[in-house]
């Protein structure tokens, strides 16, 4: 798929008015953009999205707003864009921070506790 300017403003704003959940998963440099896109295309509820990514899609050719309008079930991506990503600290990163005590500053001495 070629992506012109044109449909990289579109994707920014498709970007801007999908849930927060939504917007960590949707990527330009993603390979599979116009899968990403035909399933928000499919799934989404909201008129103002749904054209946005009719647009992308009608300007990427290779029949992508075709394939967007058969109906599926859902799909792998769509689940991929709605998980949202979880971080977990490491104990040892914790420890260190904790173990260290800043230092103190007063109008330019350090204060010693």
């Amino acid at each position: 798929m070629n992506i012109d300017r044109y449909m990289v403003n579109l994707f920014f704003e498709i970007k801007r008015n999908v849930p927060h959940s939504q917007q960590a998963g949707l990527k330009i440099s993603d390979p599979d953009i116009g899968s990403v896109m035909t399933s928000l295309y499919r799934e989404t509820r909201d008129e103002n999205i749904k054209l946005l990514a009719g647009i992308f899609l009608e300007r990427a050719g290779e029949n992508w707003l075709s394939e967007a309008d058969k109906p599926k079930a859902l799909s792998r991506i769509m689940k991929r864009l709605s998980k949202e990503p979880s971080v977990e600290p490491s104990s040892a990163a914790t420890t260190s921070v904790k173990q260290s005590k800043p230092k103190r500053i007063y109008r330019g001495q350090i204060i010693e506790d």
